[in-house]
């Protein structure tokens, strides 16, 4: 996709709480709550050590087996994930906030809401389930993350507010004339000034060729489909300003000049402008309203997350615990 300033998972987590962790277990020492918490799998208990899990060619295997790759293999995500809850779950006994079952539910929605916003593919209804899917985020690990997001929220809401100028903006970037372009994106400017010489000479096959050096050399995610994007918004702010520039000013059918990114090069080659979409700002006012004041509520809520992680440390005992909690925040 098209370099951005910001992508957000829209999971919030990657932050620590000054606590000792021993365990992977969702209810540790120093665990506090904050009010009504998501069913998910709280409550039902783990099988008894020795009791089989697994059964792999007539071999039983209990949780024993399963507990250090468990913890090498995931262990990061599900450390940082009980940290955050804890320190949320602290923050709220501090204020006298509670949860509500109505908070979860509206949660549940703005999840939902947030993907679809982002341009999700999915066919509808079915977005939220494969984003899980992908994400490993079955009941115990959605239940948390919807309950981090609305103490997350709860604690942004009073800050965030919506100008008219961004809801404008905001109208017309999902309405307004939009640009379907390939982009190469490489880890040199010198090696992206020899792509754009060598696409110089393409002439008539221009677009081919720039489709094989996608496939090539960019290491942007669309690299192995040659580059190809959805349209987009030459007004998008989520875009890097050299990134929009080279949007709106490359004519079609021409190979961009280099553009420089944060720590990379990118080339653009504009293959069709789209006219906007005619419609009533008045009616569509109140859905982009809405758009804009979650995606505003989603930065503050990271800021607020990042903001915990600089003031904690966590002790982690169990090795293969440790191993994947390290992995994770070296990366």
């Amino acid at each position: 996709m098209l370099p951005q300033l910001m992508k957000s998972s829209f999971i919030i987590v990657a932050v620590a709480l000054g606590i000792t962790l021993a365990a992977c277990g969702s209810d540790g020492p120093g665990m506090v709550s904050s009010g009504p918490r998501p069913g998910g799998t709280s409550g039902v208990p783990a099988p008894a050590s020795g009791t089989p899990v697994l059964v792999v060619n007539g071999e039983s295997l209990g949780w024993e087996a399963l507990v250090a790759p468990l913890g090498e293999a995931g262990g990061g995500p599900v450390v940082e994930e009980l940290v955050l809850t804890t320190a949320l779950r602290r923050e709220f006994i501090k204020r006298e906030w509670t949860l509500t079952p109505e908070d979860l539910e509206a949660e549940r929605r703005a999840y939902g809401e947030n993907l679809e916003a982002q341009g999700t593919a999915a066919p509808p209804g079915t977005v939220v389930d494969g984003v899980r899917r992908a994400r490993g985020l079955g009941p115990a690990r959605f239940a948390g993350l919807i309950e981090r997001n609305a103490m997350l929220r709860r604690m942004v809401r009073d800050e965030v507010a919506v100008s008219a100028e961004e809801v404008e903006l905001a109208t017309v970037v999902r309405y307004g004339p939009k640009v379907r372009a390939r982009l190469i994106v490489v880890d040199s400017e010198r090696a992206a000034g020899e792509i754009r010489s060598r696409l110089q000479e393409a002439g008539a096959e221009l677009t081919e060729r720039f489709s094989l050096e996608a496939k090539r050399q960019s290491v942007d995610s669309t690299g192995p489909a040659g580059g190809v994007n959805e349209p987009v918004s030459p007004q998008d702010p989520s875009l890097p300003v050299a990134m929009r520039r080279a949007l709106a000013e490359t004519p079609v059918g021409t190979v961009s000049a280099v553009i420089g990114l944060e720590r990379t090069w990118a080339l653009v080659l504009p293959e069709e402008r789209i006219d906007g979409v005619a419609i009533d700002p008045a009616a569509v006012r109140p859905v982009m309203e809405r758009e804009v004041r979650l995606r505003k509520e989603r930065i503050a809520m990271e800021e607020v997350a990042r903001r915990l992680v600089e003031s904690a440390s966590v002790t982690v005992f169990d090795a293969s615990l440790r191993y994947g909690w390290e992995g994770r925040r070296r990366r």
